[in-house]
Protein backbone atom coordinates (compact mmCIF):
# COMPACT_ATOMS: atom_id res chain seq x y z
CA UNK A 1 0.00 0.00 0.00
CA UNK A 2 1.31 3.25 -0.67
CA UNK A 3 1.09 6.46 2.20
CA UNK A 4 1.55 9.83 1.52
CA UNK A 5 1.63 12.68 4.10
CA UNK A 6 -2.15 14.47 4.25
CA UNK A 7 -3.92 11.23 3.27
CA UNK A 8 -6.64 10.28 5.29
CA UNK A 9 -5.75 6.29 7.03
CA UNK A 10 -8.26 4.38 9.38
CA UNK A 11 -6.86 2.58 12.29
CA UNK A 12 -7.08 -0.98 12.61
CA UNK A 13 -5.17 -2.11 15.24
CA UNK A 14 -5.10 -0.26 18.76
CA UNK A 15 -3.57 -3.48 20.36
CA UNK A 16 -0.15 -4.01 21.73
CA UNK A 17 2.00 -4.92 19.14
CA UNK A 18 5.19 -5.49 21.88
CA UNK A 19 4.06 -7.33 25.44
CA UNK A 20 7.01 -5.28 27.60
CA UNK A 21 5.33 -2.00 26.09
CA UNK A 22 1.66 -0.23 26.61
CA UNK A 23 -1.22 -0.62 24.28
CA UNK A 24 -1.05 2.40 21.53
CA UNK A 25 -5.71 2.42 22.31
CA UNK A 26 -4.48 5.05 24.63
CA UNK A 27 -4.31 7.03 21.89
CA UNK A 28 -6.23 5.69 18.96
CA UNK A 29 -9.08 3.83 18.69
CA UNK A 30 -9.78 1.05 15.66
CA UNK A 31 -11.95 2.55 13.18
CA UNK A 32 -11.21 6.24 13.79
CA UNK A 33 -9.76 8.17 10.48
CA UNK A 34 -6.69 10.23 11.05
CA UNK A 35 -4.83 12.29 8.85
CA UNK A 36 -0.65 11.45 7.88
CA UNK A 37 1.29 14.68 8.77
CA UNK A 38 5.23 12.89 9.12
CA UNK A 39 5.95 9.30 7.53
CA UNK A 40 8.96 7.65 7.55
CA UNK A 41 11.24 5.00 9.29
CA UNK A 42 11.75 4.68 13.04
CA UNK A 43 13.99 2.62 15.26
CA UNK A 44 11.26 1.27 17.16
CA UNK A 45 13.88 0.27 20.37
CA UNK A 46 17.80 0.76 19.71
CA UNK A 47 18.93 -2.44 19.50
CA UNK A 48 15.89 -3.23 16.39
CA UNK A 49 15.80 -1.92 12.96
CA UNK A 50 13.68 0.62 11.46
CA UNK A 51 10.37 -0.17 10.70
CA UNK A 52 7.91 2.52 8.62
CA UNK A 53 5.94 4.56 11.13
CA UNK A 54 3.76 7.36 10.49
CA UNK A 55 2.97 10.32 13.07
CA UNK A 56 -0.95 12.27 13.09
CA UNK A 57 -2.34 15.13 12.62
CA UNK A 58 -4.87 14.80 15.23
CA UNK A 59 -2.34 13.44 17.82
CA UNK A 60 1.07 14.93 19.33
CA UNK A 61 2.82 12.93 21.78
CA UNK A 62 5.81 15.23 21.99
CA UNK A 63 5.08 17.39 24.88
CA UNK A 64 7.68 19.43 25.32
CA UNK A 65 10.61 17.23 24.93
CA UNK A 66 11.66 17.98 20.65
CA UNK A 67 14.39 14.70 20.22
CA UNK A 68 13.45 11.54 18.05
CA UNK A 69 11.41 9.50 20.52
CA UNK A 70 9.51 12.70 22.26
CA UNK A 71 6.84 12.65 19.28
CA UNK A 72 6.43 8.76 19.45
CA UNK A 73 4.81 7.86 16.25
CA UNK A 74 2.76 4.45 15.01
CA UNK A 75 3.51 1.82 13.43
CA UNK A 76 2.29 1.86 9.72
CA UNK A 77 0.94 -1.66 10.35
CA UNK A 78 -2.12 -0.43 12.48
CA UNK A 79 -3.21 1.72 9.57
CA UNK A 80 -4.91 1.36 5.93
CA UNK A 81 -5.83 4.06 3.42
CA UNK A 82 -9.24 5.22 3.83
CA UNK A 83 -11.31 4.61 0.62
CA UNK A 84 -13.64 6.95 -0.92
CA UNK A 85 -16.73 5.44 -2.14
CA UNK A 86 -17.58 6.26 -5.43
CA UNK A 87 -21.77 6.94 -4.09
CA UNK A 88 -19.82 9.51 -2.40
CA UNK A 89 -17.96 10.96 -5.48
CA UNK A 90 -21.25 10.64 -7.31
CA UNK A 91 -23.03 13.01 -4.80
CA UNK A 92 -20.90 15.62 -4.48
CA UNK A 93 -20.66 15.86 -8.36
CA UNK A 94 -24.84 15.69 -7.94
CA UNK A 95 -24.64 18.66 -5.72
CA UNK A 96 -22.60 20.57 -7.28
CA UNK A 97 -24.95 20.28 -10.48
CA UNK A 98 -27.69 21.03 -8.66
CA UNK A 99 -25.94 24.07 -6.96
CA UNK A 100 -24.77 26.10 -10.59
CA UNK A 101 -28.29 24.61 -11.69
CA UNK A 102 -30.22 26.91 -9.12
CA UNK A 103 -27.82 29.62 -9.34
CA UNK A 104 -28.58 30.11 -13.09
CA UNK A 105 -32.32 29.94 -12.30
CA UNK A 106 -31.73 32.78 -9.98
CA UNK A 107 -29.74 34.66 -12.42
CA UNK A 108 -32.48 34.42 -15.27
CA UNK A 109 -34.73 35.72 -12.47
CA UNK A 110 -33.16 38.20 -11.43
CA UNK A 111 -32.43 39.57 -15.19
CA UNK A 112 -36.79 39.25 -16.24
Amino acid sequence: MNFRIGQKVVCINDGTLDPTRLSAGRWIKAGNIYTIRWLGEFPWKPDRQKDRAIRLVEINRGGSRQDEWSDYPFSLSRFRPTIERSTEIGMAILRKVAADAAKRRNLVIAGH
